[in-house]
């Protein structure tokens, strides 16, 4: 941890007039989520549809965006679409338990800054953004990001995550490098705890960041 971490602490009323927009089908569930950053000193809002996110940003540029998972894979390019018309806006992406990799995949290319895997963790999901956009509040600050841990991937470790940021499932990955399927699985699982990912989701969006 820096001098600069230890002096600057990110707080709520660092999220006044900070808008963050829930675009998810649930409604239960996005409200639940704009809760969470109402609490925290957001102004949240949530969308069922797209057409009905898009009225929210023509009304108000938001500083993050939640999308659906769901949502993002129905409409080609929704993420590179919403960056372009809300420039500077930080997009999550909001996905089901055990996600297709080759989704996140596309999602992080896309832009996307993060996914968060159900069952979502407010808490997590709220201090994860405020780390983000108090990077606004430091300019100068270094955030190269660094992936801890690939030094000590094996040779195989190695190959099995290049299969995965390939977006490729463990049956195409076995196939592809003579292995059997369940190999695949735990050499993914190695490398996942060497890497402090808490799911594949998590782990294919450190290594594209760094």
């Amino acid at each position: 941890m820096s001098l600069l971490d230890v002096n600057f602490a990110y707080r709520p009323y660092h999220n006044r007039h900070r808008v963050v927009y829930i675009l998810h089908a649930d409604t239960g569930e996005s409200e639940d989520i704009a809760a969470a950053f109402s609490e925290q000193g957001f102004m949240a809002s949530t969308a069922q549809t797209v057409d009905a996110l898009a009225r929210l940003i023509e009304l108000h540029r938001p500083d993050v965006i939640l999308v659906d998972l769901a949502a993002a894979r129905q409409h080609d390019d929704l993420i590179a679409t919403l960056r372009s018309i809300a420039f500077g806006v930080r997009v999550f992406i909001l996905a089901d338990s055990n996600p297709d990799a080759i989704d996140v995949v596309r999602a992080v290319r896309s832009g996307a800054m993060s996914v968060f895997v159900k069952p979502f963790q407010l808490t997590e999901m709220t201090r994860a953004v405020g780390d983000e956009l108090r990077a606004d509040l430091r300019p100068g600050a270094d955030d190269s990001p660094i992936v801890q841990g690939m030094s000590s991937l094996t040779p195989r470790e190695m190959d099995v995550l290049r299969h995965v940021i390939a977006g490729e499932t463990n049956k195409e990955s076995a196939l592809a490098l003579g292995i059997s399927p369940r190999t695949v699985e735990v050499h993914r699982a190695a490398v996942m705890r060497k890497l402090g990912a808490r799911n594949a989701a998590e782990m294919i969006r450190m290594v594209l960041k760094g």
